[in-house]
Protein backbone atom coordinates (compact mmCIF):
# COMPACT_ATOMS: atom_id res chain seq x y z
CA UNK A 1 0.00 0.00 0.00
CA UNK A 2 0.88 4.19 -0.51
CA UNK A 3 1.33 5.53 2.56
CA UNK A 4 2.20 9.56 2.60
CA UNK A 5 4.50 10.49 5.12
CA UNK A 6 2.52 12.95 7.26
CA UNK A 7 5.19 14.36 9.57
CA UNK A 8 8.93 13.64 10.01
CA UNK A 9 10.80 14.65 13.65
CA UNK A 10 13.74 14.33 15.28
CA UNK A 11 14.11 12.25 18.26
CA UNK A 12 17.11 11.59 18.97
CA UNK A 13 20.64 12.99 16.71
CA UNK A 14 20.47 9.44 14.81
CA UNK A 15 16.39 8.68 15.19
CA UNK A 16 13.67 10.21 12.86
CA UNK A 17 9.80 9.62 13.68
CA UNK A 18 7.64 9.37 10.56
CA UNK A 19 4.22 9.87 11.01
CA UNK A 20 2.45 8.08 8.09
CA UNK A 21 -1.22 8.00 6.92
CA UNK A 22 -2.98 6.71 4.23
CA UNK A 23 -2.88 8.87 0.74
CA UNK A 24 -6.72 8.57 -0.01
CA UNK A 25 -7.21 9.56 4.12
CA UNK A 26 -8.75 6.37 4.77
CA UNK A 27 -8.65 4.17 7.83
CA UNK A 28 -4.90 1.64 7.80
CA UNK A 29 -4.98 -1.82 8.24
CA UNK A 30 -5.34 -2.66 11.88
CA UNK A 31 -2.22 -3.85 13.86
CA UNK A 32 -1.23 -5.37 17.64
CA UNK A 33 1.77 -4.05 19.46
CA UNK A 34 5.07 -5.66 18.14
CA UNK A 35 3.94 -5.63 14.60
CA UNK A 36 6.03 -4.10 11.75
CA UNK A 37 5.55 -3.15 8.49
CA UNK A 38 8.05 -3.61 5.31
CA UNK A 39 9.26 -0.26 3.65
CA UNK A 40 10.70 -0.41 0.05
CA UNK A 41 13.25 1.82 0.47
CA UNK A 42 16.01 3.02 -2.68
CA UNK A 43 20.15 2.26 -2.25
CA UNK A 44 22.84 4.49 -3.43
CA UNK A 45 23.81 2.28 -6.59
CA UNK A 46 19.78 2.50 -7.87
CA UNK A 47 18.51 -0.64 -7.11
CA UNK A 48 15.81 -0.87 -4.24
CA UNK A 49 15.34 -3.47 -1.19
CA UNK A 50 13.05 -3.89 1.70
CA UNK A 51 13.28 -2.58 5.38
CA UNK A 52 11.64 -3.83 8.10
CA UNK A 53 10.35 -1.29 10.97
CA UNK A 54 8.99 -1.82 14.24
CA UNK A 55 5.24 0.32 14.52
CA UNK A 56 5.89 2.43 17.60
CA UNK A 57 1.81 4.04 18.26
CA UNK A 58 -0.49 3.26 19.40
CA UNK A 59 -2.41 -0.11 18.52
CA UNK A 60 -5.83 1.55 19.01
CA UNK A 61 -5.40 4.78 16.69
CA UNK A 62 -5.80 3.66 13.06
CA UNK A 63 -5.59 6.43 11.27
CA UNK A 64 -2.06 6.36 11.60
CA UNK A 65 1.42 4.82 11.62
CA UNK A 66 4.41 5.75 13.54
CA UNK A 67 8.01 3.90 12.54
CA UNK A 68 11.54 5.75 13.60
CA UNK A 69 14.52 4.85 11.73
CA UNK A 70 18.17 5.10 13.31
CA UNK A 71 20.70 6.28 11.13
CA UNK A 72 23.56 3.73 10.07
CA UNK A 73 26.69 5.54 8.70
CA UNK A 74 27.73 2.41 7.94
CA UNK A 75 24.73 0.62 6.78
CA UNK A 76 23.85 -0.52 3.07
CA UNK A 77 22.14 2.84 2.12
CA UNK A 78 18.38 2.25 3.30
CA UNK A 79 18.25 4.47 6.76
CA UNK A 80 20.36 7.34 5.05
CA UNK A 81 17.88 7.18 2.01
CA UNK A 82 15.08 7.66 4.86
CA UNK A 83 17.09 10.47 6.39
CA UNK A 84 17.95 12.54 3.90
CA UNK A 85 15.89 11.56 0.71
CA UNK A 86 12.45 11.56 2.52
CA UNK A 87 10.14 14.69 3.02
CA UNK A 88 7.00 15.36 4.40
CA UNK A 89 4.04 14.53 1.58
CA UNK A 90 6.15 11.67 0.26
CA UNK A 91 5.40 8.63 -0.44
CA UNK A 92 6.46 5.38 1.21
CA UNK A 93 5.48 1.66 -0.83
CA UNK A 94 4.52 -0.61 2.43
CA UNK A 95 3.50 -3.97 3.32
CA UNK A 96 0.41 -4.52 5.78
CA UNK A 97 1.24 -5.10 9.15
CA UNK A 98 3.30 -8.42 10.10
CA UNK A 99 3.75 -9.82 14.01
CA UNK A 100 6.58 -11.72 14.65
CA UNK A 101 6.84 -10.62 18.48
CA UNK A 102 3.26 -10.12 19.83
CA UNK A 103 2.25 -10.17 23.33
CA UNK A 104 1.59 -13.06 25.37
CA UNK A 105 -1.29 -14.14 26.16
CA UNK A 106 -0.30 -16.00 28.87
CA UNK A 107 1.22 -13.66 30.68
CA UNK A 108 -0.30 -11.45 33.48
CA UNK A 109 3.01 -9.42 34.05
CA UNK A 110 5.24 -7.45 31.58
CA UNK A 111 8.66 -6.86 31.52
CA UNK A 112 9.86 -4.88 28.58
CA UNK A 113 13.72 -4.64 28.34
CA UNK A 114 14.75 -2.35 25.21
CA UNK A 115 18.07 -0.74 24.14
CA UNK A 116 18.52 2.35 21.48
CA UNK A 117 16.23 1.69 18.85
CA UNK A 118 14.52 -1.13 20.30
CA UNK A 119 12.33 1.03 22.01
CA UNK A 120 9.99 0.76 19.13
CA UNK A 121 7.82 -2.31 19.68
CA UNK A 122 7.97 -2.07 23.16
CA UNK A 123 6.63 1.62 23.08
CA UNK A 124 3.21 0.20 20.96
CA UNK A 125 3.59 -2.76 23.48
CA UNK A 126 2.83 -0.03 26.65
CA UNK A 127 0.73 1.38 24.61
CA UNK A 128 -1.53 -1.47 24.24
CA UNK A 129 -1.04 -3.05 27.93
CA UNK A 130 -2.26 0.72 29.83
CA UNK A 131 -5.55 0.23 27.36
CA UNK A 132 -5.97 -3.22 29.02
CA UNK A 133 -5.17 -2.02 32.10
CA UNK A 134 -2.50 -4.94 32.63
CA UNK A 135 0.62 -4.88 34.83
CA UNK A 136 3.67 -3.92 33.62
CA UNK A 137 7.14 -2.38 33.36
CA UNK A 138 9.36 -0.68 31.05
CA UNK A 139 13.40 -1.14 31.08
CA UNK A 140 15.37 1.25 28.87
CA UNK A 141 19.35 1.58 28.07
CA UNK A 142 20.38 4.12 25.97
CA UNK A 143 24.14 6.36 26.00
CA UNK A 144 22.52 9.34 27.53
CA UNK A 145 19.20 11.17 27.97
CA UNK A 146 19.44 13.05 24.74
CA UNK A 147 19.64 9.49 22.95
CA UNK A 148 16.75 7.86 24.58
CA UNK A 149 13.48 7.82 21.79
CA UNK A 150 10.60 8.98 23.02
CA UNK A 151 11.52 9.94 26.49
CA UNK A 152 8.82 12.29 27.20
CA UNK A 153 6.12 10.61 25.65
CA UNK A 154 7.28 7.26 27.56
CA UNK A 155 7.29 9.06 30.97
CA UNK A 156 3.53 10.17 30.30
CA UNK A 157 2.34 6.71 29.47
CA UNK A 158 4.39 4.54 31.73
CA UNK A 159 4.74 6.81 34.60
CA UNK A 160 6.81 5.38 37.55
CA UNK A 161 6.60 2.08 35.56
CA UNK A 162 9.51 3.42 33.14
CA UNK A 163 13.08 2.99 34.11
CA UNK A 164 15.92 4.06 32.38
CA UNK A 165 19.67 3.48 31.97
CA UNK A 166 22.51 5.26 30.58
CA UNK A 167 25.90 4.06 30.07
CA UNK A 168 27.95 7.34 28.99
CA UNK A 169 27.19 9.64 31.50
CA UNK A 170 29.28 11.05 34.35
CA UNK A 171 27.87 8.61 36.81
CA UNK A 172 26.50 5.96 34.41
CA UNK A 173 23.41 4.12 35.94
CA UNK A 174 24.04 0.13 33.53
CA UNK A 175 20.76 -2.33 33.45
CA UNK A 176 21.65 -5.21 35.87
CA UNK A 177 19.46 -7.68 34.21
CA UNK A 178 19.49 -10.29 36.87
CA UNK A 179 17.57 -7.48 39.22
CA UNK A 180 15.62 -6.62 36.40
CA UNK A 181 14.58 -10.34 35.38
CA UNK A 182 14.83 -11.56 39.06
CA UNK A 183 13.27 -14.82 39.58
CA UNK A 184 10.82 -16.82 37.11
CA UNK A 185 7.19 -16.01 37.97
CA UNK A 186 4.12 -18.01 36.75
CA UNK A 187 2.49 -15.71 34.39
CA UNK A 188 5.98 -13.35 34.21
CA UNK A 189 7.00 -12.56 30.58
CA UNK A 190 9.90 -10.58 29.27
CA UNK A 191 10.46 -8.95 25.94
CA UNK A 192 13.48 -7.81 24.61
CA UNK A 193 14.38 -5.63 21.96
CA UNK A 194 17.23 -3.78 20.51
CA UNK A 195 21.17 -4.42 19.55
CA UNK A 196 22.16 -8.20 19.60
CA UNK A 197 24.29 -7.84 22.61
CA UNK A 198 21.79 -7.09 24.77
CA UNK A 199 19.53 -10.04 23.84
CA UNK A 200 22.29 -12.10 23.59
CA UNK A 201 22.92 -11.48 27.46
CA UNK A 202 19.14 -11.07 28.79
CA UNK A 203 18.82 -14.82 26.84
CA UNK A 204 22.08 -15.50 28.80
CA UNK A 205 20.95 -14.09 31.87
CA UNK A 206 17.20 -15.91 31.94
CA UNK A 207 18.68 -19.11 31.22
CA UNK A 208 21.03 -18.61 34.31
CA UNK A 209 17.93 -17.60 36.32
CA UNK A 210 15.87 -20.88 34.69
CA UNK A 211 13.18 -18.54 33.41
CA UNK A 212 11.21 -20.93 31.08
CA UNK A 213 12.22 -20.81 27.57
CA UNK A 214 8.69 -19.42 26.60
CA UNK A 215 8.12 -16.77 28.43
CA UNK A 216 11.54 -14.62 26.98
CA UNK A 217 9.99 -12.81 23.91
CA UNK A 218 12.92 -11.15 21.47
CA UNK A 219 13.37 -9.39 18.52
CA UNK A 220 16.05 -8.00 17.23
CA UNK A 221 17.44 -5.80 14.36
CA UNK A 222 20.16 -7.89 13.58
CA UNK A 223 23.87 -7.98 13.99
CA UNK A 224 26.20 -6.86 11.57
CA UNK A 225 29.99 -7.54 10.94
CA UNK A 226 32.24 -6.93 13.71
CA UNK A 227 35.80 -5.16 12.68
CA UNK A 228 37.73 -8.24 13.93
CA UNK A 229 35.45 -10.53 11.36
CA UNK A 230 37.83 -11.79 9.01
CA UNK A 231 37.59 -12.88 5.41
CA UNK A 232 36.18 -16.48 5.43
CA UNK A 233 35.75 -19.42 3.60
CA UNK A 234 32.39 -21.59 3.82
CA UNK A 235 32.71 -25.04 1.62
CA UNK A 236 29.04 -26.51 1.29
CA UNK A 237 30.05 -29.76 1.09
CA UNK A 238 26.24 -31.68 -0.34
CA UNK A 239 26.71 -28.55 -2.88
CA UNK A 240 30.47 -29.50 -3.96
CA UNK A 241 31.26 -25.52 -3.59
CA UNK A 242 33.60 -23.09 -1.92
CA UNK A 243 32.68 -19.63 -1.38
CA UNK A 244 34.60 -16.70 -0.31
CA UNK A 245 33.19 -14.28 2.59
CA UNK A 246 34.03 -10.54 3.19
CA UNK A 247 33.36 -8.83 5.98
CA UNK A 248 30.50 -6.54 5.84
CA UNK A 249 28.45 -9.12 3.97
CA UNK A 250 26.70 -12.30 5.15
CA UNK A 251 27.49 -15.73 4.95
CA UNK A 252 23.74 -16.35 3.57
CA UNK A 253 23.96 -14.05 1.31
CA UNK A 254 27.60 -14.61 -0.53
CA UNK A 255 26.09 -18.39 -1.17
CA UNK A 256 22.59 -16.89 -2.61
CA UNK A 257 24.99 -14.78 -4.62
CA UNK A 258 27.45 -17.86 -5.82
CA UNK A 259 24.00 -19.33 -6.61
CA UNK A 260 24.01 -21.78 -3.83
CA UNK A 261 20.42 -23.45 -3.35
CA UNK A 262 19.49 -22.29 0.34
CA UNK A 263 16.54 -21.61 2.57
CA UNK A 264 15.84 -18.63 4.53
CA UNK A 265 13.33 -16.11 5.84
CA UNK A 266 13.62 -13.24 8.19
CA UNK A 267 17.90 -12.43 7.60
CA UNK A 268 17.77 -11.26 10.93
CA UNK A 269 18.64 -14.38 13.49
CA UNK A 270 15.44 -15.16 14.45
CA UNK A 271 13.13 -17.96 12.47
CA UNK A 272 16.16 -20.49 11.99
CA UNK A 273 14.96 -20.90 9.05
CA UNK A 274 18.33 -20.66 7.14
CA UNK A 275 19.90 -23.16 9.93
CA UNK A 276 22.65 -25.44 8.79
CA UNK A 277 24.75 -27.79 10.15
CA UNK A 278 28.48 -27.14 10.84
CA UNK A 279 30.79 -29.95 9.94
CA UNK A 280 34.09 -28.37 10.51
CA UNK A 281 35.28 -25.13 11.90
CA UNK A 282 34.04 -22.81 15.09
CA UNK A 283 31.16 -20.61 13.95
CA UNK A 284 30.24 -17.27 16.15
CA UNK A 285 26.82 -17.28 17.19
CA UNK A 286 24.89 -14.19 16.80
CA UNK A 287 21.18 -15.60 16.24
CA UNK A 288 18.75 -15.30 19.30
CA UNK A 289 16.32 -18.04 17.87
CA UNK A 290 18.86 -21.10 18.33
CA UNK A 291 18.98 -22.98 21.97
CA UNK A 292 22.23 -24.40 23.13
CA UNK A 293 21.56 -28.01 22.24
CA UNK A 294 21.12 -26.70 18.65
CA UNK A 295 23.90 -24.96 18.65
CA UNK A 296 26.48 -27.37 20.77
CA UNK A 297 25.08 -30.67 20.11
CA UNK A 298 23.29 -30.19 17.23
CA UNK A 299 26.07 -28.23 15.89
CA UNK A 300 23.49 -25.48 13.88
CA UNK A 301 24.26 -22.29 13.05
CA UNK A 302 22.50 -19.58 11.79
CA UNK A 303 24.53 -18.51 7.99
CA UNK A 304 22.36 -15.23 8.18
CA UNK A 305 23.97 -13.59 11.23
CA UNK A 306 26.59 -15.67 12.64
CA UNK A 307 30.21 -15.61 11.61
CA UNK A 308 33.34 -17.73 12.36
CA UNK A 309 36.32 -18.05 14.56
CA UNK A 310 38.20 -19.88 11.94
CA UNK A 311 39.18 -18.88 8.64
CA UNK A 312 37.09 -21.89 7.14
CA UNK A 313 33.66 -23.36 7.94
CA UNK A 314 32.25 -26.73 6.50
CA UNK A 315 28.59 -26.35 5.98
CA UNK A 316 26.14 -29.68 5.38
CA UNK A 317 24.43 -28.05 2.84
Amino acid sequence: MDLEIASIRDETPQIKAFELRSSDGQDLPPFTAGAHIDVTVALPDGNTDIRSYSLAGDPGDSSRYEIAVLHLADGKGGSAFMHSQLKEGHTLVCSDPVNAFPLSDEAHHHVLIAGGIGITPLRAMAYELRSRGAEFEIHYAAHAEEYMAYGKQLDQLAGDRLHTYFSQTVRPNRMDLSQVLGSPQSGRHAYICGPNRLIQAAMETARRLDWPQDAVHVESFGARSETTDQELEVELRLSEMTVRVKPGTTILDALIEAGAFVSYNCKRGECSTCQTRVLEGEPIHRDVCLSDTQRIEEQLMCTCISWSNTPRLVLDA
